[in-house]
């Protein structure tokens, strides 16, 4: 079942007057609260991928990533801050949202992208848009320019995904605990190099 604006506002009074396990947005504004979800935007924390070296790429010899190893972030990413990033056609990187959210035991949350930047084929999250009950972080979100023509500028502060809550049949057992849990700035793969074990 997903929250309507009224209950995910109740959520967030409870979390936020420390009465009991309720949402918490912070920074929070009431204007971000949508009918059924809650506006999240952009940070200026950015992960992106180096450009192998040019001899590589011209013998088209271009080492693969291999999640069994791991992306060595060093190595193949590079962290960097900015108010404005211009993503030309095909292009991604990895970045954070301002607002730190907690997600409470009996509730998950699924981050969307926003309709008018899908209609200028702007993606937001390419497949990590599940947030686990307990989770307590600034989200990274997957942005990706599938415009083939024009480059898009995203910027620091603008509306960029949305949040919608949904309430689970139960308080988790075991709430999230992974390798996001507290992060307050976009981060890189992670990857869990022990098949059977959550992310």
């Amino acid at each position: 079942m997903i929250l309507s604006d009224r209950d995910i506002l109740r959520s967030i009074r409870l979390g936020q007057n420390g009465m009991g396990d309720g949402i918490r947005i912070d920074p929070f504004r009431p204007e971000a609260v949508q009918p059924a979800s809650v506006d999240l935007s952009l940070g200026r924390v950015y992960w992106r991928f180096r450009k192998p070296p040019l001899w590589q790429r011209l013998l088209r010899c271009v080492p693969p990533i291999d999640p069994r190893e791991g992306v060595k972030p060093g190595m193949r990413m590079e962290r960097f801050e900015a108010d404005e990033v211009v993503l030309e056609p095909f292009s991604s990187v990895l970045a954070s949202v301002r607002e730190r959210t907690y997600v409470p035991r009996n509730m998950t949350a699924r981050v969307e992208g926003k309709s008018s930047l899908g209609r200028i084929l702007l993606i937001v999250h390419t497949t990590a848009g599940f947030i686990d009950a307990g989770n307590d972080l600034n989200i990274t979100l997957e942005i990706v320019n599938l415009n083939r023509h024009w480059p898009i500028r995203i910027y620091k502060g603008q509306w960029i995904s949305q949040l919608a809550y949904e309430l689970m049949t139960s308080e988790a057992e075991k709430p999230y605990a992974g390798r996001y849990k507290g992060d307050d700035e976009a981060a890189p793969s992670r990857i869990n190099l022990n098949p059977g074990v959550g992310e």
